[in-house]
């Protein structure tokens, strides 16, 4: 039922929702306007009431709720291009981190969640985080698309591990058997979703009619050769 409802939510009308500026008080969740950050920042959302906020799709960021007065020293999007220290000025805080790199809607909605809750979408663009050695500088390591697939594998497999062991102290689970088949089943179908959209690219490539040995064999030789 919850998949449901986030999947209907996506087809909604915008729902219409005001994020006011710091001159006026606040009555509704503000949200930074920035809309690309990397994989060692923080987006932070704050919040007079407390907020539902889910991730679609799931396995690219992972969501913390705060509480006001709390205080967090990182990087955060729409900062400085360095650590700053941030305090959580509002009731309620939402970290959101990026663990694997793509694209992700928010649907962020007030509590109590009915049928007329207004839901706001926000759009994030999550990208890699260059690192330079500052002694030993050499050129950075762009990912391709293997890198990425297998990144948002990684991110995947973490994520249904969270939820697996969740369900497993809420007694969802009772069995060793029932643990290992759910995980099965779930991580069957990621990898499915996550692989479909290279094996696509493969098939406009190379595939159907247009397949010869050559072209088959130079396509994927692309997948070595991209590091070394």
């Amino acid at each position: 039922m919850r998949l449901l409802l986030l999947f209907l939510c996506l087809f909604d009308e915008p729902a219409t929702i005001d994020f006011p500026s710091s001159e006026i008080p606040p009555a509704k969740p503000v949200v930074q306007s920035v809309e690309t950050f990397d994989t060692e920042q923080l987006y932070l959302i704050q919040s007079d009431s407390a907020l539902v906020i889910d991730a679609v799709p799931e396995g690219i960021v992972n969501i913390t709720e705060v509480t006001a007065g709390t205080i967090i020293r990182s990087r955060f999007a729409g900062g400085l291009q360095r650590a700053e220290t941030r305090f959580v000025e509002k009731p309620n805080g939402y970290l959101v981190e990026g663990i694997a790199v793509g694209e992700v809607t928010l649907l962020i909605r007030p509590e109590p969640v009915t049928r007329q809750t207004q839901v706001t979408r926000k759009k994030l663009k999550i990208i890699d985080t260059v690192k330079v050695d500052p002694i030993n500088v050499d050129p950075p390591v762009v990912k391709d698309e293997v890198d990425l697939l297998f990144d948002r594998d990684k991110a995947d497999w973490r994520n249904l591990q969270r939820t697996l062991s969740a369900r497993l102290k809420a007694g969802d689970i009772k069995s060793e058997e029932d643990a290992t088949q759910w995980f099965k089943t779930n991580w069957y179908q990621v990898r499915a979703s996550n692989w479909a959209q290279l094996l696509t690219k493969e098939e406009l490539a190379f595939g159907a009619e247009n397949w010869t040995p050559e072209k088959h064999a130079d396509y994927i030789r692309r997948y070595y050769d991209a590091r070394n």
